[in-house]
């Protein structure tokens, strides 16, 4: 395979082939771009809140990663009966075109890491949870284990009474391009 082109754009010689091709070839190209957006939360006074929220109510916080708005949920009694006692979060994308963003989004696949912060700023606990596909206004119904109450207290000790907590979501997005020949060859431009 010989190539001259000294262009970074991957798309350039297969371009060149294309204007050499027959009048019926088409192209069509995809690519995966991966978007992350981080968003860090303060939850003020924590001891205040500290052992007096039930497992199934959360702190709430919106985000803004990859074009799109979503919302955390932060259980920091569980989101269950059965998760009492245990720091649950859950990540939920919320419809773009009630915000100001420029395009509608109904479904992304999207990764996401949060972390409980540390007196130096850097995660004291912290969990990523695998990429998977939602739907705008939908949660997943599965909230995820982040750490335990004690954990969650002591990091909040560590900031004058403040819990830290910082959310990077990981946005993939697929771009295609296509193209069609047209029939008067020396005149399509590329």
């Amino acid at each position: 395979m010989s190539s001259s082109s000294s262009s970074s754009d991957p798309v350039a010689p297969l371009a060149d082939w294309w204007r050499r091709g027959r009048s019926d070839t088409s192209f069509s190209s995809v690519r995966v771009r991966a978007d992350t957006g981080t968003h860090v939360f303060r939850v003020g006074s924590f001891s205040r809140l500290d052992g007096t929220m039930s497992p199934g109510e959360c702190i709430e916080s919106v985000a803004h990663a990859g074009g799109s708005p979503w919302r955390l949920f932060y259980y920091p009694n569980g989101a269950t009966a059965e998760q009492r006692g245990k720091v649950c979060v859950e990540l939920m994308l919320l419809d773009a075109r009630f915000w100001l963003f420029r395009e509608s989004t109904w479904n992304l696949t999207a990764g996401y890491t949060v972390s409980v912060l540390g007196r130096d700023g850097e995660p004291a606990h912290s969990c990523a949870f695998a990429a998977s596909r939602y739907k705008a206004e939908k949660k997943t119904g599965e909230a995820h284990v982040l750490a335990t109450a004690e954990e969650q207290s002591a990091a909040a000790a560590q900031h004058d009474d403040s819990l830290l907590v910082r959310c990077d979501v990981t946005v993939r997005k697929i771009s295609s391009q296509n193209l069609v020949m047209c029939f008067l060859r020396n005149r399509f431009l590329v």
